[in-house]
């Protein structure tokens, strides 16, 4: 575990001091009263404080986030265009997501980009929203956002037969620092089966799971001691399948004990130090007759079983994969309903608004344990929120 300092410096909108807590040891933060948004909400908190891990639930519980706030870090939602114009303004202001996504679209070059990640960070901190975590697609290989703006990646397969995983963890440092991106939603754990071609093939690093586990930690590993977020896909292993998901559903015809010796190895194995695990959509008729992304048995089966408490994430909820279940507003509640903590939702914002209203309904134990364990990695990332 990353031994880390956390400073507090600027909290959201909308932010209090509950004044009926009883006393901690921790100094009271000072509150100048005179200083008001528009709706007489905001509360701005002059007093710098810095905190050591064990003293990260604390931070959490000693301010009063209303429920639409705990609700929005839950959020991973993708923008349009390659400026913060006025939609995409409000989008971060109407929805405070947990965290922005960026694809190809957003990026036109180095300037650009650069601008576009400093004028999030900026707003967000001007207008006292959590600040989102930036997330981009940088596997390497076939996927490479930044490829037409910085060097090209070798794919995760070439990076492990010619034994340069540590350049592999260099290769994605310095494409993160350079951008104040946060994770490449990497790395992915997905074992490619050799008699099947093409739904993973390079994206994954081996075709021995073991093998695979292993360079899984040395990578997160790695990635920890830069200040990476690493998150491992395709969550129970999606190797095993010809079928894109971006297009339809892949069926996976193993048993939960078939995958636990195969596919789901380097999950296992390394489910003690990864921040995140993506849920596939996936379908695994011996286990259950919903896709895994939007079932509560493989959530269950995460928490329970692996002992896992990091963050589950599922894949883009826009995906093909999921076309016959239900619009994108049940999809987002049956995932976040099921134990999931961030929804990926990368495409069509015009559909934000009712999916926002149908997640409204989650139970508020669900959003506050969720809202814990996500604030908890911002905190670990950023040092303050």
């Amino acid at each position: 575990m990353r031994i880390i300092l956390f400073m507090m410096m600027i909290l959201m909108g909308c932010t209090r001091v509950d004044k009926t807590r009883s006393k901690i040891d921790e100094p009271v933060y000072e509150i100048d009263l005179s200083k008001e948004n528009k709706d007489d909400k905001e509360k701005i908190y002059d007093k710098e404080k810095i905190y050591d891990k064990e003293n990260i639930d604390q931070y959490i519980i000693n301010f009063n986030y209303d429920r639409k706030d705990m609700l929005s870090q839950r959020l991973v939602l993708g923008m349009e265009g390659t400026t913060l114009d006025d939609s995409n303004k409000d989008i971060l202001r109407r929805f405070k997501p947990g965290a922005i996504i960026l694809f190809n679209r957003n990026i036109i070059d180095e300037s650009q980009l650069i601008a576009l990640i400093s004028d999030i960070r900026k707003l967000c901190k001007d207008e006292n929203i959590i600040n989102p975590f930036i997330f981009i697609d940088q596997e390497g290989g076939r996927v490479d956002r930044l490829k037409d703006i910085y060097k090209p990646m070798s794919s995760a397969a070439f990076y492990a037969q010619n034994d340069k995983i540590d350049e592999y963890i260099e290769d994605i440092d310095i494409r993160m620092k350079r951008y104040d991106i946060n994770s490449p939603l990497a790395p992915v754990l997905d074992t490619n089966d050799s008699a099947s071609s093409g739904a993973i093939g390079d994206r994954a690093f081996s075709n021995d799971y073991k093998k695979n586990s292993a360079i899984a930690k040395k990578i997160i590993d790695g990635f920890h001691e830069k200040n990476i977020l690493s998150i491992a896909k395709h969550f129970p292993g999606h190797g095993a399948t010809t079928v894109d998901s971006h297009y339809a559903l892949p069926v996976i015809d193993k048993t939960i004990d078939e995958l636990k010796n195969s596919d789901m190895i380097p999950f296992i194995d390394n489910s003690e130090i990864v921040d995140g695990i993506m849920l596939a959509h996936i379908l695994i008729p011996n286990v259950d007759k919903r896709p895994v992304s939007l079932s509560d048995k493989w959530v269950q089966f995460i928490r329970d079983e692996l002992k896992y408490n990091g963050l589950i994430l599922s894949d883009d909820i826009t995906m093909g994969a999921l076309d016959e279940f239900g619009k994108l507003d049940e999809r987002a509640y049956s995932f976040l309903n099921s134990g999931g903590d961030m929804v990926l939702i990368c495409h069509n914002p015009s559909t934000y608004d009712s999916i926002f209203k149908r997640l409204e309904s989650l139970d508020d134990e669900n959003i506050k344990q969720s809202f814990d364990r996500i604030m908890k990695k911002k905190l670990e990332i950023f040092g303050e929120i």
